[in-house]
């Protein structure tokens, strides 16, 4: 009897071992976000400026270096931005020129020597290109500080010039398919958005006025910015052929700097409540329903939360934060808060182990 009731124990064991194990293989795991890229600039003795490529793993919190230190020849680089596969970098600074380097090898590519301004550059979605501000072509000669828009071509190294505007220009943003560039021009006085279907005859187009910060929907079917609507900052979308415009936010608030979750499912935006800026979302689906437009506040804290960057995947936001009277710090917030009824508080967010000073240069995730 009593050998009867062990075999009848190891086999209901025996069983609930196997569906232990078959529910852990059936449940799907959480993905693991891929690492953080950043560039360090440090001084070295005697007054070396060396650059190097760094990076995260946000699993394990180990930082390890990316390739060789980047030959920058000790020049001073005021913007920086990662290619999509973030196999090179772009850097550009008024008296060190632009130049792309290599990661992985540390080779140097000159794009341009001399009539940079400091101004945003972006990398088509490809990799294959860049938009960035220059002096317009004649200009490099007379020197009257017309400034155009060019777009460095990697394939074979030509530089083309796709507009030119007795402006300043800010936020340049590629269509997710490459074809379309929208852009931020200032003429002193107005604040435009334009596009420019850069491909075959660079045709321009104004899209709003009065209006900042562009940002492409990932289907392309969008653009996100702000403007001034009456005393205060709102978010607004529009088609890229110009129709259907209109504000998602209406709640007397600064808000500002749009951004999209590479999913689709969320726009984000940095949202000025008090002495707070707080970072806020809303579902996507309030595009077709209004109301659907509930704000989401991700970082409901006493403190400035900003800049932020969403994963590949859409799962975690990267932001940076500053406590009052503490050194600023980088959080990742799990925005799986988001579809529970507590909504995201600070126990969402986690700290990293990523420089918090200005040494970090251009924070990003690595290609999903």
């Amino acid at each position: 009897m009593i050998r009867v009731q062990r075999m009848l124990f190891l086999l209901v064991s025996a069983v609930l071992l196997l569906g232990t194990a078959s529910s852990a293989l059936g449940r799907v795991q959480p993905e693991v976000p891929p690492p953080i890229y950043y560039l360090t600039s440090t001084i070295l003795p005697p007054d070396q400026l060396q650059y190097q490529a760094q990076a995260l793993d946000i699993n394990t919190r180990v930082i390890a270096r990316l390739g060789r230190p980047l030959p920058l020849d000790n020049r001073l680089f005021d913007q920086v931005a990662w290619s999509p596969d973030r196999q090179w970098v772009a850097l550009s600074g008024e008296s060190s020129g632009l130049v792309l380097a290599g990661i992985a090898r540390g080779q140097v590519e000159p794009i341009m020597i001399q009539g940079l301004v400091d101004s945003p550059m972006a990398w088509s979605p490809d990799g294959m290109r860049l938009a960035y501000v220059a002096l317009a072509e004649d200009d490099l000669i007379q020197f009257e500080g017309q400034l155009a828009l060019w777009v460095y071509d990697r394939a074979d190294g030509s530089r083309r010039q796709l507009a030119r505007d007795p402006a300043q220009y800010a936020r340049l943003d590629w269509s997710p398919d490459g074809t379309r560039l929208a852009y931020v021009s200032f003429d002193g006085t107005t604040q435009t958005i334009n596009l420019i279907e850069w491909l075959p005859d660079s045709k321009q187009t104004v899209l709003v006025t009065d209006a900042n910060d562009p940002a492409w929907s990932p289907d392309g079917a969008w653009i996100a910015y702000y403007a001034l609507q009456g005393a205060d900052q709102e978010i607004f979308v529009i088609r890229p052929d110009g129709t259907e415009g209109r504000p998602l936010t209406r709640n007397h608030l600064q808000d500002v700097l749009p951004t999209w979750s590479p999913d689709g499912r969320w726009l984000s935006y940095l949202s000025v409540r008090g002495s707070d800026l707080d970072i806020v979302a809303l579902p996507t689906a309030c595009l077709t329903d209004p109301a659907t437009c509930t704000p989401h506040i991700l970082t409901a804290n006493d403190q400035i939360d900003s800049p932020f960057m969403w994963s590949p995947d859409g799962r975690y936001l990267l932001y940076r934060t500053f406590p009052p009277g503490l050194p600023p710090q980088w959080l990742l917030l799990d925005t799986a808060c988001l579809a529970t009824a507590a909504g995201c508080d600070e126990a969402a967010s986690h700290p990293l182990p990523l420089p918090s000073d200005e040494s970090a240069l251009a924070l990003v995730w690595g290609a999903g």
